[in-house]
């Protein structure tokens, strides 16, 4: 379990460039156990499947949104059936506002492969991609600070895509989110269970079911907001 002088909110507060009291405000923040911790880790080093993207750990913290609605939400009863936890990697800007705001959908679909839902991977290295402000860059840059948040994702019933759907705004008629399917996933009989949510920790094989893939990894888009509570936030430093 990692330690720290100042407790739990004082070491979000700093990683974050937040004040105590405006996450007091919107946050629960606690050390995860040690269980959880080695879990999360196995996690990280079994799904880094991106050899240019290296880094070091600054810390695991457990953490909730207070206020949330019910989860899975009451209006999609069908997505509590199918309910993973996932990688989303962002900014400082970007974990700063959903720490406060929660998730909101982008209002454009430009330059995204499934239309304008949120963006999950079961792949850490996949989501660590998206860590760098400058959009322009393959990978983030040597010093840069980043924040992947691994949350309980409620998908309901996925519309599995192989070829990219840019313009999509809305699910597929009789499907609650979609799923860019790719060439490699985790291997399923490794699965943990965190409180009725599977965390998919086994190691990268290659899925042969479909012979031509858009997507080397997967990624689940989700449309929404109510769908995703952040249970971690694992901060790491770019080298």
């Amino acid at each position: 379990m990692q330690l720290a002088d100042g407790g739990s909110l004082d070491v979000l507060a700093k990683e974050v460039s937040l004040s105590k009291v405006i996450l007091d405000a919107c946050v629960t923040c606690k050390f995860p156990s040690d269980k959880c911790d080695n879990k999360i880790r196995l996690y990280i080093n079994n799904s880094c499947d991106h050899s240019h993207i290296n880094f070091e750990i600054s810390s695991i913290l457990s953490v909730r949104r207070k206020n949330e609605p019910p989860f899975p939400p009451d209006n999609l009863p069908e997505q509590g059936t199918n309910r993973l936890m996932l990688w989303h990697g962002t900014t400082l800007v970007g974990v700063q506002g959903i720490l406060q705001n929660g998730f909101v959908r982008p209002t454009s679909t430009d330059h995204l492969m499934f239309g304008n839902g949120i963006y999950f991977a079961d792949r850490f290295s996949k989501s660590a991609q998206y860590c760098d402000a400058n959009k322009k860059r393959r990978h983030p840059a040597k010093g840069t600070r980043g924040y992947l948040l691994l949350c309980d994702v409620s998908l309901g019933k996925r519309y599995k895509a192989y070829k990219e759907k840019a313009k999509a705004t809305a699910a597929v008629p009789g499907f609650d989110s979609f799923k860019g399917q790719g060439k490699y996933r985790p291997d399923w009989k490794d699965n943990w269970d965190y409180y009725g949510s599977t965390m998919p920790v086994g190691e990268t094989v290659q899925d042969d079911q479909y012979p031509d893939y858009n997507l080397k990894y997967s990624e689940d888009i989700v449309l929404d907001p109510d769908a995703i509570h952040i249970r971690f936030v694992v901060v790491v430093d770019f080298n």
